[in-house]
């Protein structure tokens, strides 16, 4: 039996997710686990809320309060949300899992070290006289230097998502203080990325990587790789214990192959994964490409020996904007899974975020838009013949042939929801061709086809399948879009 890993991002826990999240990485990542186990596969979602982030630090300092205390309350509140969505996860690492989170960090750090791909060398750094204080990651803000964009902070960018070194970041104030910065002089760590060109070039054109991930690659790949500071003075993490590096904490981006390592290990209780039988698909944002796509398996070439597979599938969804900005829980500019599902369902809320997901370029959601939908309507309808066992009679296109548009539309749906060429737009197109069908005049063979697959395969929308099984008795079968594809019929 194929085994799925599927890693979407961690949610950072300075609030509660929003749907901004949920149309990323999530509904991605939920719909792969669903997907697979429908096919009679097995799968699980690894994941972790990244609690060493500064915007966890702002949002603790912003209420006077303790760091973790604040991360595991907002922890709490993304499982809540999670569930609200009904997006499921068979590993969430929580604060307790720090003591084995550090101590692979640690082995990574000392073998990256022992092989030459950490460097320690004299560089600059910003630096806040008012605050007395370094200023690395969302404590210093600035313009981008690759692209200009004054959505920049630390070493991202968020227009872009290109690595630049916090030094060089253009017009750089403090976030607490909102005082420019000054560069000082500061001996850090450095991952060396150029020296391993050849290994990037032979990995990642070994594995799947969707087009937005793959033009992002080559794109990096362009130029010299560089080197990445992966310490910082004077923030969350944990210690560098570096006799070179007194007071300096690992950056905690370093931290997501270690991360990566201990949600495998407690996924597989002891086993051992087989490559030829494992597919690890990572789903992330552009704004952290350049952390999933170079710095995560670089690190990981550290922690060879803990058997944890190398991602072979990787996708990026771009932003989700609202109402034309980009949603921002800092900034409080958000609608949170509650409210939404709150409004139409949960159900409704995936259908409609997965057919807007942001997969080729930006998407803008409007609260209008969204009740107005096809998507609300499909879904209300489908869960209206649940509840009454009947499915009306629709006006039917005669140009169209129904066992053709099925046909399509079955295929569509199981091929969208393959690691390799995941597509949940796709995915809620083929789920609203179908609902249209179900009601054409091809008698009952045809009805039963087309709730076979919206009860097997429309993992988009689970709980309304569910539904439908029972108040059709429609029983529960594998779906890959193969038999599916012959059982519509006349009569």
């Amino acid at each position: 039996m194929t085994q799925h890993l599927i890693v979407p991002s961690n949610p950072t826990p300075n609030g509660d997710l929003h749907i901004g999240h949920i149309a990323g990485p999530y509904i991605g990542a939920d719909a792969l686990r669903r997907a697979a186990i429908a096919r009679g596969e097995d799968a699980a979602v690894l994941l972790g809320t990244a609690w060493q982030q500064t915007h966890v630090l702002l949002a603790a300092r912003r209420q006077g309060r303790d760091v973790l205390a604040v991360a595991s309350e907002f922890a709490a509140q993304i499982e809540e949300s999670f569930a609200a969505a009904d997006i499921g996860y068979d590993v969430m690492l929580r604060h307790e899992d720090m003591p084995s989170i550090e101590q692979m960090t640690r082995r990574a750090w000392s073998t990256l070290r022992e092989l030459g791909m950490i460097a320690v060398r004299d560089s600059v750094a910003h630096y806040c006289s008012p605050c007395r204080a370094w200023r690395f990651q969302g404590l210093v803000a600035g313009r981008c230097p690759r692209c200009g964009s004054s959505d920049a902070y630390g070493i991202d960018c968020e227009q872009c998502g290109l690595y630049h070194d916090d030094a060089e970041l253009l017009d750089a104030v403090c976030t607490v203080c909102h005082e420019p910065t000054e560069l000082r002089s500061l001996r850090r760590a450095f991952l060396e990325l150029e020296p391993q060109r050849a290994w990037f070039e032979q990995y990642l054109g070994s594995i799947t990587l969707g087009d937005p991930v793959r033009e992002y690659a080559e794109s990096v790949m362009s130029e010299a790789l560089p080197s990445v500071a992966v310490t910082v003075l004077g923030g969350p993490g944990i210690p560098a214990l570096d006799e070179e590096l007194p007071g300096q904490t690992i950056y905690p981006a370093f931290e997501l192959a270690p991360r990566y390592v201990v949600m495998t290990a407690r996924h597989s209780a002891g086993s051992v994964y087989e490559p030829a039988r494992t597919r690890t698909s990572m789903v992330f944002g552009v704004d952290n490409a350049f952390e999933r796509v170079f710095l995560f398996p670089s690190v990981l070439r550290g922690l060879t020996e803990t058997h944890a597979p190398f991602p072979d599938v990787m996708h990026l969804t771009y932003f989700y904007m609202l109402d034309g900005a980009k949603f921002s829980t800092s900034r409080r500019h958000t609608v949170s899974v509650a409210e939404l599902v709150g409004v139409a369902g949960a159900d409704a809320a995936r259908l409609y975020l997965a057919a807007n997901r942001p997969e080729r370029s930006p998407t803008n959601f409007t609260r209008s838009a969204f009740e107005g939908s096809a998507e609300v309507s499909a879904v209300r309808r489908l869960r209206a013949w649940a509840d009454t066992g009947e499915i009306p009679r629709a006006e039917e296109d005669s140009s169209r042939d129904p066992c053709i548009e099925l046909e399509h539309a079955t295929s569509e749906l199981a091929d969208a929801l393959q690691p390799e060429r995941l597509s949940c737009q796709n995915a809620a197109r083929a789920v609203l061709t179908l609902t249209g069908l179900a009601g054409a005049s091809h008698g009952d063979r045809f009805r039963d086809a087309v709730l076979n697959v919206l009860v097997n395969g429309a993992v988009l929308v689970p709980d309304t399948a569910a539904r439908l099984a029972s108040a059709f008795a429609v029983p529960r079968t594998r779906f890959d879009g193969a038999a599916q594809r012959t059982s519509g019929g006349r009569g």
